[in-house]
C-alpha cells in the first residue's frame, strides 16, 4: 500500500524503513540510493539471531550490490560482518564514527540539530573544538542521536 501510494504521489525519494530486520523484509524489494543500518541491537532475537553478528548478517541483508551503505558505530564482530556483506556486493561503506563524526546540538520543538563532519575536516579544529567533539562522537549520548548521525552521513553519501 505504501509503495502504491508513493507512486501516485509522484513521490520523487522516500525513507523506507524495514520492519523486522532486513534480509526477509518485504521492504527489501525496493533497490535504494544508499542502504541505512542504524544501530545493532538485540531486538527480535526469535527472528534475526542471539548475537550481534547474527543480527549483522540479518540488517545486512538490505544492502544491495553496488549500492553505498551507511551504518552506526557496533561491535568488532558486527561491524565484520556488515564490512564482508559490503565487500560482497561491492557496496562501499560508510561508517558514522569513523568517515563521519557527529556532535550533539541543539534540541527544538521540531527536532535535534547535530553537526556532521569528516575526520579531515576535524583535524583542523583547535583543541577545545576537538575535547567537545571527541566526547560527543564516542559513544552517543543516545540513540536517537546516533540514528541522526548516521542519517546526516547517508544524506550526504547520496549526496542530498
Amino acid at each position: 500500500m505504501g509503495f502504491l501510494y508513493f507512486a501516485r504521489q509522484q513521490v520523487e525519494m522516500a525513507v523506507i524503513e524495514v520492519g523486522l530486520g532486513g534480509r526477509l523484509d518485504a521492504t527489501n524489494v525496493v533497490t535504494p540510493q544508499v542502504s541505512v543500518i542504524t544501530s545493532l541491537s538485540y531486538d527480535h532475537t526469535a527472528w534475526l539471531g542471539n548475537t550481534l553478528a547474527q543480527i549483522a548478517f540479518e540488517k545486512a541483508g538490505i544492502i544491495k550490490v553496488g549500492v553505498p551503505a551507511v551504518s552506526a558505530p557496533a561491535t568488532a564482530r558486527a561491524l565484520q560482518v556488515v564490512e564482508r556483506v559490503c565487500a560482497q556486493t561491492q557496496s562501499p561503506l560508510v561508517l558514522v564514527g569513523r568517515d563521519w563524526l557527529y556532535a550533539p546540538g541543539r534540541i527544538e520543538h521540531d527536532g535535534q540539530w547535530f553537526a556532521r563532519m569528516r575526520p579531515e575536516w576535524y583535524k583542523s579544529f583547535n583543541a577545545t573544538t576537538r575535547v567537545f567533539l571527541d566526547s560527543a562522537a564516542g559513544p552517543a549520548p543516545n540513540r536517537q542521536c546516533s540514528r541522526r548521525a548516521v542519517c546526516a552521513g547517508c544524506a550526504a553519501q547520496a549526496s542530498i
